[in-house]
């Protein structure tokens, strides 16, 4: 967790609002407080790190770009090897820069979210 104005970011948002602003682009910025040991809920801290993935891989991860996967179904052992393999990759691009930010816990929870997503057509 970081703390910037007496706020509390995970470390995967808190790098992911400052590459924003530092390419002057735009994002999905989720403020959270408490960081999961006895402040907001685990389910809200879990839906605020998934959250800045939206802007790529969609809402829920079920995706409208082509270029970008859906993330929503795929298996959560699936997705927590590519997430900490992205994480140790310095060779990938924007994955690796957002990944490498994030704690174990942070992979874990983002995987298991995406994984109980259910997929574009899936009637869950």
């Amino acid at each position: 967790m970081r703390q910037v104005e007496g706020r509390s970011w995970p470390t995967g948002v808190f790098f992911l609002w400052t590459l924003v602003l530092a390419v002057g682009g735009t994002g999905i910025l989720v403020s959270c407080q408490g960081g999961g040991s006895g402040g907001e809920p685990e389910a809200a801290r879990t839906t605020a790190l998934a959250a800045t993935c939206a802007s790529c891989h969609g809402t829920e991860g079920r995706s409208v770009a082509p270029e970008a996967t859906s993330l929503a179904g795929l298996s959560e052992d699936f997705l927590l090897e590519r997430l900490e393999r992205f994480r140790e990759d310095e060779e990938s691009t924007v994955m690796h820069e957002l990944m490498k930010g994030y704690t174990n816990e942070e992979i874990a929870l983002v995987s298991a979210y995406f994984a109980a997503q259910a997929p574009e057509g899936d009637p869950r």
